[in-house]
């Protein structure tokens, strides 16, 4: 049994042939009522199964052509559309001379039911008069330009309907672009969004927020012709590249470098970078903080610290100096026993008690040193 399947959807086409097909039938396709009509000349078929909304020629036009048609008309005739479902659609196309009228969706499994009980009892079937022959061309133009008028009308109106979804789809989008945009810019570090190559290299820089606009003192426009890499030395550019292995195998990686501004000023950098797939390509994220107030902070505790062990060392032998001294007097005025002696020996002892007060401070000084090695690693090297 051959079938002739007319639809201008291709994806359309396509299931009905396969569910035809999986049933045994021979099927042969067409995009519109024009080409339906050429090939059913061309080759005989045993059904016809057509949509109704078609270019060219759309499904009622075909039908009348059909059934009006001697060597034609007894082929059967199935409108199978999603369409045209009003009752007044599905009579007219029936009094044009259809044998069934099929709307989508329905279970497969049923419509090949139907189609499989029209093709067992075709050849006992008279077919019946169209009822439109009858009428002048007139009144079947009246009739078809009412039902191609009430599809309009719906069109137009589903037409309205996806139009204001657009909008408001648009509108959603528009805001959420906004929200995005305040986020972006409201990130106080800077932030580089670039595409990496496929051996691993970070290439051109996409989008970048005002924070990394600030530090870097480019314009946006001029940041988005440039690669990331343009934005250091040759030391920076090997930075980048000597990490891409760790990034790939953590997604993300962090480590301090230094950039460079427009007008060639370096300035120490901190980097935290990971990775981003979209779309079957590679993209990198890098959120940039400048550390130059941190390392003149570095610098000035390390300055500090070293102050704090010159001292205690002054400190230490500055009191050695005078309390050995003392010593001596006192041992010589406890033998000798001068005149005044007494005075003297209270002199001393003045005098030892200031040094042991300094003493007391300097390890004073010494526990707030250690504490400071200890707990916020001062004067050492910091690492991540």
């Amino acid at each position: 049994m051959k079938i002739l399947v007319a639809d201008d959807l291709k994806e359309n086409r396509y299931l009905l042939e396969s569910a035809l097909k999986s049933r045994g039938y021979e099927v042969i396709t067409a995009t519109n009522g024009r080409e339906a009509l050429e090939r059913i000349n061309e080759v005989p078929v045993d059904m016809i199964i057509t949509d109704i909304l078609m270019p060219k020629m759309d499904g009622f036009q075909l039908c009348r052509e059909v059934k009006s048609d001697e060597k034609l008309k007894n082929i059967p005739f199935i409108f199978y559309t999603a369409s045209y479902t009003s009752p007044e659609d599905q009579e007219f196309g029936l009094n044009l001379g259809a044998d069934r009228y099929i709307i989508k969706p329905i279970d497969p499994d049923k419509f090949l039911e139907i189609i499989g009980d029209m093709l067992l009892t075709a050849s006992d079937i008279v077919p019946g008069e169209p009822a439109i022959r009858n009428e002048s061309e007139e009144q079947y133009l009246q009739g078809y330009s009412s039902r191609v008028f009430n599809q309009l009308e719906k069109k137009i109106e589903q037409l309205e309907n996806m139009n204001n979804e657009l909008i408001e789809a648009q509108k959603a989008l528009k805001e959420s672009e906004h929200k995005y945009y305040v986020l972006f810019n409201s990130i106080l570090e800077a932030v580089l969004f670039y595409e990496v190559s496929g051996d691993d290299h970070p290439g051109k820089i996409l989008e970048v927020n005002k924070a990394a606009c600030k530090k870097t003192e480019y314009l946006r426009e001029e940041l988005l012709q440039m690669n990331i890499d343009d934005l250091g030395k040759p030391a920076f550019k090997e930075d980048i590249r000597s990490k891409m292995d760790e990034i790939r195998k953590n997604n993300k990686i962090s480590f301090e470098t230094e950039m460079m501004k427009k007008d060639g000023t370096a300035f120490p950098a901190y980097i935290k970078a990971g990775l981003i797939e979209m779309k079957g390509k590679i993209y990198g994220v890098s959120l940039i903080r400048d550390i130059t107030a941190e390392k003149e902070s570095e610098r000035i505790e390390r300055e500090a610290l070293i102050d704090i062990e010159r001292n205690l060392t002054q400190n230490a032998t500055l009191n050695d100096a005078i309390r050995n001294p003392l010593a001596v007097i006192s041992g010589i005025l406890s033998v000798e026993k001068p005149i005044k002696s007494k005075e003297i020996l209270e002199q001393i002892e003045i005098i030892d008690n200031i040094i042991t007060e300094l003493d007391k401070g300097s390890l004073q000084s010494a526990k707030i040193r250690d504490f400071l090695k200890r707990h916020y690693s001062f004067g050492e090297e910091k690492t991540d």
